[in-house]
């Protein structure tokens, strides 16, 4: 029976089938309810009619990396939050299951069902074949299925989403065609880049509605109607609940882009509230690098017909990144940090030391010097901490310890948010210090290495904190500052990963002795500095308000 017609109870009325994969005993084939010619203009090239070659059997494809499962687990593991504010989680049950089997993956975006314009648009990009994740999660997106999808970061998940959302909208252009839902601002900017890099060609409207920015100016980009809106929950939901709420009711999709962390308690009351404003009738799909938490209300989203394919069987870090960890008394931290960055970190001009020296002769004198015993410096480096009064602590503190460094926390202004971040991406800062705002889905290809200041709390920060690095096929390293306290929390990280971390040798205790004194007048320093700016203040004002939010989010969940 059709697929457009099996939940009407009609029968086919005769149309060409379309080959959506070839798995290891069948052909999976979706009819299109077509006429059984194709219209003039469908693309001669784009090989998906069945021809006399599709009774033909295919080789299986003998790389791993080319072969991926179709997985529908009947339970999933339940994990802490990964934000600033920890969260509750949601408890796993058991989901209806589904048919497991391998594909022989296409290899190109044309056998997916991609359209010309489209697959030109990804090459102008540098975007020249699929992923595993594209490979499995276009075709039954193009075939109007929903969609759960799990890979590792850096896999190509926004374009999994992306390409047939723009395919689909260039065969009947409105607005508002697509919403695009994301945890955290910095994410909802880039994917708004995304869209408007791909959709280029057609062109695509989109509109960005984020925290930070004047809420009116937002409401008037959205009574113009875009085809693409990129959100986070908050600010759409106070929107939908004003005066002028935008018109959703012909929204074609809906995405959740980190989906695991849109379902968490803090967000329950703004999904809500923008779920009760969407359609029926629509199409949702869910993708994420961590899938073990809050399945059951993904799933219960997703609906009957949900196509579910997760590209391993658990949330695990790349294999081009090497993970280590540095063990330290908590007292000290700071201190170890600072030896680190010192020893392995950009390099930091200290001035001339001697007459007639240049930079450029300093730096190499430098790199001469570390050649036998230290490896290459690191040119670009990412810090994890847990709160926002700590990332700017510290920020303040390597300031004044003369570093090039930019902080990125939610207490900023979605000015300066954008404008660190943005230094931090053209190189002009080589040190972003960041709170798990920065953890998800960020796309910065150039990071060398991760450092976690603070171990996280759930295994699902992990994975996404250091998947800043190590990204699309590239290596990377990670550093995991252990204290008396942490050993428990590495122990967990290093069960789930199955990676067994090694000691990061370079920092010793007799190297960072004589260096206290000058990192506790630093830190010193930095204390006054962030108290006479008034930060202490604006920090109590932002845990009040979280306070309020976190009742009001319990409330509503009971």
């Amino acid at each position: 029976m059709c697929q457009e017609q099996s939940g009407k109870g009609e029968g086919c009325r005769g149309g060409v089938a379309v080959v959506i994969g070839v798995f290891e005993r069948s052909l999976l084939i979706v009819c299109q309810c077509a006429p059984a010619t194709p219209p003039s203009n469908f693309p001669s090239d784009m090989q998906l009619f069945s021809t006399n070659n599709a009774g033909r059997t295919r080789k299986r494809a003998r790389s791993t990396s080319n072969t991926t499962t179709i997985t529908s687990s009947d339970s999933s593991d339940s994990d802490g939050s990964d934000d600033e504010e920890p969260t509750a989680t949601a408890t796993a049950t058991a989901a209806p299951t589904t048919t497991t089997t391998t594909s022989l993956a296409p290899t190109t975006f044309t056998t997916l069902g991609v359209v010309n314009w489209l697959v030109r648009a990804c090459g102008a990009l540098g975007i020249t074949s699929p992923t595993p994740v594209q490979i499995n999660c276009i075709p039954p997106i193009l075939a109007g299925k929903n969609v759960l999808g799990a890979a590792q970061t850096g896999s190509g998940k926004t374009a999994a989403f992306l390409l047939p959302i723009l395919q689909v909208l260039s065969k009947d252009p409105y607005g508002i065609f697509a919403l695009i839902l994301t945890p955290t601002r910095e994410l909802a900017f880039q994917i708004s880049q995304q869209v408007e890099a791909f959709g280029a060609p057609l062109p695509v409207r989109q509109c960005t509605v984020v925290g930070g920015v004047d809420m009116t100016k937002q409401s008037t980009e959205l009574d113009r109607r875009p085809h693409v809106v990129v959100a986070t929950p908050g600010r759409l939901a106070d929107l939908i609940q004003g005066s002028r709420p935008p018109k959703l009711s012909k929204l074609r999709f809906l995405v959740l882009d980190e989906a695991d962390r849109l379902f968490d308690r803090s967000f329950a009351p703004d999904l809500a509230t923008i779920f009760s404003a969407l359609p029926k009738e629509r199409q949702t799909l869910l993708f994420s690098a961590t899938m073990d938490k809050n399945i059951r209300e993904m799933e219960e989203l997703g609906g009957d017909q949900l196509h579910k394919w997760k590209a391993t069987a658990q949330s695990v870090a790349v294999e081009t990144l090497d993970q280590r960890y540095l063990f330290m008394p908590a007292m000290v931290k700071t201190a170890y940090l600072y030896k680190f960055l010192d020893l392995m970190g950009p390099y930091v001009d200290a001035g001339d030391r001697r007459s007639g020296s240049t930079k450029e002769s300093r730096q190499q004198e430098d790199e001469d010097q570390r050649a036998e015993t230290l490896p290459v410096r690191l040119r670009s480096i990412m810090i994890f901490v847990h709160r926002c009064a700590d990332c700017q602590m510290l920020y303040e503190t390597l300031l004044n310890l003369k570093f090039n460094v930019v902080c990125l926390h939610s207490q900023l202004s979605q000015r300066r948010r954008l404008a660190a971040l943005g230094k931090f991406k053209d190189s002009i800062a080589s040190i972003l210090i960041a709170t798990d705002v920065a953890a998800r889905g960020l796309d910065i290809p150039e990071v060398d290495a991760v450092i976690n200041y603070d171990v996280p709390r759930s295994i699902e920060s992990y994975v996404h904190r250091v998947g800043r690095t190590a990204r699309a096929g590239r290596s990377g390293l990670s550093v995991s500052m252990v204290t008396q306290y942490d050993v428990d929390l590495i122990t967990a990280i290093e069960t789930h990963t199955g990676v067994q971390m090694k000691a990061l040798d370079y920092v010793k205790e007799e190297d960072v002795l004589p260096i206290l004194n000058r990192v506790s007048t630093a830190s010193r320093t930095a204390k006054l500095n962030m108290h006479q700016s008034g930060f202490d203040d604006q920090i109590a004002k932002h845990r009040r308000r979280n306070k309020k939010q976190r009742k009001k989010s319990r409330k509503y969940v009971q």
